[in-house]
């Protein structure tokens, strides 16, 4: 697992926005310095059906854009099925098509879990905030499905990630 204080590992993936998400490239990491960064890993399971956490961020997103956050949210899942799953569900921000658990791994959120006396590996959710340095600054894991906007925004302005804007 990754750990605060330590320099965000560099990735690249592929992203899905909005209905022209199949138009587009790719994200890195790198090249988001500057930026304070959200990224969370959610588990397969969390793109069936409606989850809260993606509800959350959904009914916050325009408050997160507004105080220049940037999130991206990291699935274990094909581009064409992210794709998809943000038009079905009317999601606004990006999705990054981990499909091969590369990230996952990279960043220590692909674990063992147990489920009905089954253990099997998964992705821990999890959210990684990061500085405009490159640094993680804080981690949630595993992360509160309602309510995790709030608290990562309370996160942010406690720890003066973010330029006072005029």
């Amino acid at each position: 697992m990754i750990h605060e204080q330590q320099v965000a590992p560099d990735f690249t993936l592929p992203v899905v926005v909005d209905s022209s998400a199949l138009l587009l490239e790719s994200v890195r990491l790198e090249a988001l310095r500057g930026c304070v960064v959200v990224l969370t890993f959610l588990p397969r399971e969390d793109l069936i059906g409606t989850n809260p956490l993606i509800q959350d961020f959904c009914a916050h997103y325009s408050e997160l854009e507004q105080r220049g956050i940037v999130l991206y949210v990291v699935c274990r899942e094909a581009r064409s099925q992210l794709h998809a799953f943000a038009l079905r569900h009317h999601v606004p921000f990006p999705l990054l098509a981990d499909k091969e658990g590369d990230v996952a791994r990279l960043y220590g959120v692909w674990q063992r879990k147990r489920f009905l006396g089954h253990t099997y590996r998964g992705t821990v959710r999890t959210s990684i905030l990061i500085d405009k340095e490159g640094i993680i600054r804080h981690v949630w894991s595993p992360v509160n499905l309602t309510g995790h906007t709030q608290q990562v925004i309370a996160t942010i302005e406690r720890l003066s990630l973010l330029e006072e804007r005029p």
